[in-house]
């Protein structure tokens, strides 16, 4: 006996895979947003439906009888076939009577249906030109040969004859003997060519005989194949014969009923063109009685409505009863044309827009000369705002939102009207003002504060005097951003030091911690947050780690400015690094700030300070070595790294990149410190591995460009790096710097102020402002 299965049986599963498939299918038809309405005529009594449709046309009776499947069933139903007829007798002109085996709803989907041509897949427009051959014409009114699908659909003109694959003849054994010469291509009539039924030079051509048919090569393989494997059987044989006899008898009443349609469909196209334009023309004197044109007549939906029903209901096409509904059309007429209005007067301001944008840009360098064209300048170049604050400008809001102002000739506009260069540079300077007034409070400036006096003889240095918000070490911090000790934000610690200009176009990205909700998340994580001076505190860390850099370079801090020392090159080495990297002016503090975030106890890196301050030692050297092109370059300090892709067989070869940390480049007199010699061949890394690498072997994070060598430089690319040393320090004999090194000790770390600390591969950890040419 069987043991009895614990498990249910498959029927058993599909049976609760169907009532769970079922409960979802009610479950989704219960929403509110999915609701099926129940079609009203369902409700209606079968006489009371019939009544109302035996008024409605044959395309009305075939739309309601699509609209359901209750409907399709009691419609198509032979009993109802008078609807058709009334319908279909009502239609101008009327068309012939169906064949006898072709109901009433097939004749009219014939007319009404609009399919694609089963050969070409042209999307039908209208009536078939050929009831008969239906299948075989584009509904376009052209023969199709099958040419965009395939070479069995080429049709082939035959006489009614060939149809049945063999020619009747008084004698039907000679027809017999000698087979059916017309199968072949030869006798065969090909029309390739489109033709259109409005031509009636090629009716004769076409349908010269009553009997002629089109079949397609399918068609008459099969016919071929059904005559071969009957020449062996005699039964078989008669049973073609007869079966092909019948065809013909049918065809040729079918022919006879094509005649007619062809004439009904000539009739039917040339009443419909002239139904059109007299359409036309009533349309045309409706606008002209509106004032209004063709295009905002037809976006009216009531009037749409109205042509819609004339087009398919009136027999004349010229009865449009529009009067009843003028009131509400001028009204449809007066909203459409305040919305176009509208969207013009949006497309003019976006297009001001736009050109204001790409005018931002170079607002300043066209509006004020550049900052170190005159050394003796006293007034400093204004801060340019950010595009939000540059477009609330007067002068630039009144030229986006003044609709008196094109939008064409803008562009050369803000380039060359005087009279609003001098507007747009006022509003700039009066913002400028604003800036400076602002921020010189949050940097701790006095309100009263001049320059000194001018000495005889001029300053020591010959430099001027700067404000200390123009000064190098004027430098801020964003509250809100350095907040972040696990770099969580957007840019993941690279806004840890601005410049007033850096300041000024700085927005925090949109993220909070969960300690921080209410309307102030809401507003960040909208994108709303505005731009708070508040949010902004002098960068203390910062400000003395240029002091040490000028002061080491010999230059004054009042009158130090960034050509001064980019003129300087890379020629400041840190002796905190093992491999006592050198780098440029822009790279000093955000590495000095790395050195910072790495001596917290909780970092997980490899050195650590138990001390309350921190030490970091620069040295400077007298001399820059001139690089050879032998040796790789420096990574460009305000470039940035690209992140590693994968590679491709007709990609561009990728730029590879090295650790200036490894000790075997200490062969090119660079890396220095006790990491050990590992050989003559520097090992190429991407830009993630690269990362990796600095991470786990030398405990540095983020990755910096001071940490970069750069490979693989055409001619081109050194030229854009503009790099012209190793960045070598000279040593003694003994192998130390010739220099006594400076150590300057960092304030200890702790919140909220602490900078922005990530293991993250994109560089630079400092907004600097770029390096001159």
């Amino acid at each position: 006996m069987p043991k009895l299965s614990t498990t249910p049986s498959s029927q058993v599963q599909n049976r609760i895979r169907a009532q769970q498939r079922n409960r979802r299918k009610a479950a989704a038809l219960r929403r509110d947003d999915d609701v099926r309405k129940e079609n009203f005529l369902q409700r209606l009594p079968v006489e009371i439906l019939a009544e109302i449709l035996s008024y409605g046309s044959l395309r009305t009776v075939l739309a309601v009888s699509r609209s359901c499947k209750w409907l399709c069933t009691t419609l198509t139903h032979p009993d109802q076939s008078s609807i058709w007829k009334n319908a279909r007798k009502r239609l101008s002109p009327p068309p012939p009577d169906p064949p006898y085996d072709v109901s009433e709803p097939a004749y009219a989907a014939v007319i009404f249906s609009v399919g694609n041509c089963p050969t070409c897949t042209t999307r039908q427009v209208g009536p078939p030109i050929s009831f008969q051959d239906r299948g075989h014409f584009c509904p376009l009114g052209m023969l199709c040969d099958g040419s965009t699908r395939s070479r069995d659909g080429t049709l082939l003109c035959y006489q009614v004859d060939a149809a049945l694959w063999l020619q009747f003849s008084e004698n039907g054994d000679e027809a017999i003997d000698t087979g059916p010469p017309a199968l072949s291509e030869g006798d065969s009539l090909y029309f390739k060519a489109p033709f259109h039924p409005a031509d009636p030079s090629l009716f004769p051509s076409l349908f010269r005989n009553r009997n002629s048919i089109f079949v397609s090569r399918a068609e008459r393989d099969q016919g071929l194949r059904e005559w071969d494997a009957a020449q062996k059987d005699t039964k078989a044989f008669d049973a073609l014969l007869k079966r092909w006899a019948t065809r013909a008898e049918r065809m040729s009443e079918l022919r006879a009923h094509d005649v007619q349609w062809r004439k009904w469909v000539e009739l039917y196209n040339k009443v419909t063109r002239a139904r059109q334009a007299r359409l036309a023309s009533k349309i045309r004197e409706i606008r002209l009685n509106l004032g209004c044109e063709r295009e905002d007549l037809s976006k009216c939906p009531t009037f749409s409505a109205l042509l819609k029903f004339c087009e398919r209901e009136s027999k004349e096409g010229t009865e449009i009863a529009w009067k009843p509904y003028e009131p509400q059309i001028r009204a449809e007429l007066e909203q459409n044309k305040a919305s176009h209005e509208r969207r013009k007067a949006e497309h003019e301001r976006s297009l001001k827009q736009v050109y204001v944008e790409a005018f931002h840009a170079a607002a300043i360098q066209s509006l004020f000369p550049p900052p170190f064209t005159s050394p003796t300048a006293s007034t400093p170049t204004p801060v340019l705002p950010t595009l939000e604050a540059y477009r609330s400008l007067p002068s630039i809001s009144n030229v986006i939102h003044n609709t008196s102002i094109p939008s064409k000739g803008l562009r050369r506009k803000l380039r060359t009207d005087e009279t609003l260069r001098t507007m747009i540079k006022a509003d700039l300077e009066k913002e400028d003002a604003r800036l400076r007034k602002v921020m010189s409070v949050r940097l701790g400036v006095k309100k009263n504060w001049k320059p000194p006096a001018p000495v005889e003889g001029g300053s020591k240095d010959g430099g001027v005097v700067q404000h200390p918000l123009d000064r190098l070490t004027a430098l801020f911090e964003c509250t809100r951003c350095r907040s972040d000790v696990m770099g969580k934000s957007v840019g993941r610690g690279e806004h840890t030091s601005l410049t007033l200009e850096a300041a000024v176009r700085h927005r925090c990205p949109w993220y909070l911690p969960k300690t921080q909700q209410g309307a102030e998340a809401n507003e960040v994580k909208n994108g709303r947050a505005n731009w708070d001076p508040e949010n902004f505190v002098p960068d203390i860390t910062g400000a003395a780690v240029v002091r040490l850099t000028l002061g080491l370079a010999g230059l004054n801090e009042e009158t130090a400015t960034r050509k001064d020392v980019n003129a300087l090159g890379r020629r400041w080495q840190c002796l905190t690094c093992p491999s006592q990297l050198t780098m440029s002016f822009g790279a000093i503090v955000g590495h000095a700030k790395r050195h910072k975030a790495m001596s917290q106890p909780s970092s997980e890196s490899s050195t650590s300070s138990t001390s309350s301050n921190v030490s970091f030692s620069l040295n400077f050297i007298p001399k820059e070595a001139h690089r050879t092109s032998k040796l790789p370059a420096p990574f460009p300090p305000d470039a940035v790294i690209p992140r590693s892709k994968p590679k491709k067989a007709d990609a561009a070869p990728k730029v590879e990149y090295g650790c200036r940390h490894c000790g075997f480049y200490r062969i090119f007199g660079d890396a220095g410190g006790k990491t050990s010699l590992v050989g003559h061949t520097p090992k190429k890394f991407c830009a993630d591995g690269l990362a990796s690498h600095v991470l786990r072997k030398h405990g540095l994070a983020p990755l910096r460009n001071e940490d970069v060598w750069l490979f693989n430089l055409g001619d081109e690319d050194e030229a854009s790096l503009d790099v012209t040393s190793t960045d070598t320090a000279e040593k003694d004999s003994t192998g130390t710097p010739s220099l006594s090194p400076p150590v300057f000790f960092l304030p200890p770390i702790s919140p909220p102020w602490s900078p922005i600390f990530a293991n993250s591969p994109l560089p630079p950890s400092v907004v600097w402002p770029e390096e001159d040419d």
